[in-house]
């Protein structure tokens, strides 16, 4: 990974600052469809997008849940985007 840095900004990250950066990921099974609106928002925002784009249909929950469900896990939520 840190050559992949090092290829794109020109220089690389020393090695405690990724040994340490990979105790802080929580990997998860939710997307996070929640924050969808607000970055589209933010996106706009900052001039990256001219309108914020209607995500309605933009996520199918479906499969994810049903192994989630299967396994015990909470299920995730679709929040209002798409089908769950």
């Amino acid at each position: 990974m840190n050559d992949a840095i090092g290829e794109l900004t020109g220089k690389k990250l020393p090695d405690a600052v990724i040994a340490s950066s990979f105790k802080n990921i929580k990997v998860s099974y939710d997307p996070a469809v929640s924050t969808y609106n607000a970055s589209s928002q933010h996106a706009v925002d900052v001039g990256l997008l001219k309108t914020v784009p209607d995500l309605s249909g933009i996520v199918d929950l479906r499969i994810l849940n049903k192994l989630l469900k299967a396994a015990g896990k909470s299920q995730v939520s679709a929040d209002n985007l798409g089908q769950e």
